[in-house]
């Protein structure tokens, strides 16, 4: 109990001087009317349409088309990736049961 309190106490006050040191750098280096502002990508590659959001004209849009057909690539490049390392750690064992069975068999 007196471990919980102590970490919800200590808690509060770091996030109180945290956010007294980031309204301090802020000032500091001419921040505080800094609101960001999603910047599109230079490598963003979409076409133009009219937003469903806002109903404004040339909001870029990349396809579902396109979207999944990355994901998909991504996937196999993950699992192949992992698979690599599994098969490295599966070899690092390998060689190292045989060492220690040569090592022992010298000693005979």
């Amino acid at each position: 109990m007196v471990l919980s309190l102590s970490i919800g106490l200590w808690n509060s006050l770091f996030l109180a001087q945290w956010r007294q040191k980031e309204m301090e750098f802020a000032m500091e280096y001419g921040q505080e009317n800094f609101y960001k502002e999603d910047a599109t990508r230079s490598s963003f590659y979409g076409k133009f349409v009219r937003s469903p959001v806002n109903d404004e004209m040339n909001d870029l849009y990349y396809p579902e088309s396109k979207r999944s057909k990355t994901t998909v690539i991504n996937y196999i490049f993950s699992f192949l990736i992992i698979l690599a390392a599994l098969i490295s750690v599966y070899y690092i064992n390998v060689l190292k049961d045989h060492l220690t069975t040569i090592k022992f068999a010298g000693n005979n």
